[in-house]
C-alpha cells in the first residue's frame, strides 16, 4: 500500500515544522520524524485509526501524534493523508471535502 498526501495535508505539514523551526529550535525534525513514522505504522494496519465522530458517514480516519491529527483516507491500494491539524484546531467539512476523490465525483 502507498502512502499520498494531498496538497493541504502536504502544505499544513510544512507550515507547522517552520513553525516550530522558528520558534522551537531543534523541534521541527523530531516532530516530522514521529508524523512520518506513524503514517507508515497506519500504512500496514490502515483500519487502526477511529472513525471521525463529526463525519461518521465518511470512510476517513483519524490518529493522534502528540498534539496533532493526522486525518487520512484509507484505501485499496493507498492511504491518503487528508490533513493534519493541531488537536486546538477545529476540522470543518472543507478541511475533508476539498481534497477527497469522493467529493469531486459528488459534484462532477
Amino acid at each position: 500500500m502507498r502512502i499520498d498526501w494531498t496538497r493541504q495535508a502536504s502544505r499544513e505539514l510544512e507550515t507547522k515544522a517552520e513553525w516550530l523551526a522558528v520558534n522551537r529550535p531543534g523541534a521541527a525534525g523530531p516532530f516530522l520524524t514521529r508524523i512520518t513514522e506513524a503514517v507508515e505504522k497506519v500504512r500496514k494496519f490502515p483500519l487502526r485509526g477511529r472513525r471521525l465522530p463529526d463525519f461518521e458517514d465518511e470512510p476517513v480516519r483519524e490518529i493522534i501524534v502528540g498534539t496533532h491529527r493526522i486525518i487520512y483516507l484509507p484505501e485499496e491500494t493507498r492511504l491518503l493523508v487528508v490533513t493534519v491539524k493541531h488537536c486546538s484546531e477545529e476540522l470543518t467539512e472543507d478541511d475533508l471535502r476539498s481534497e477527497l476523490p469522493w467529493h469531486k465525483v459528488r459534484n462532477g
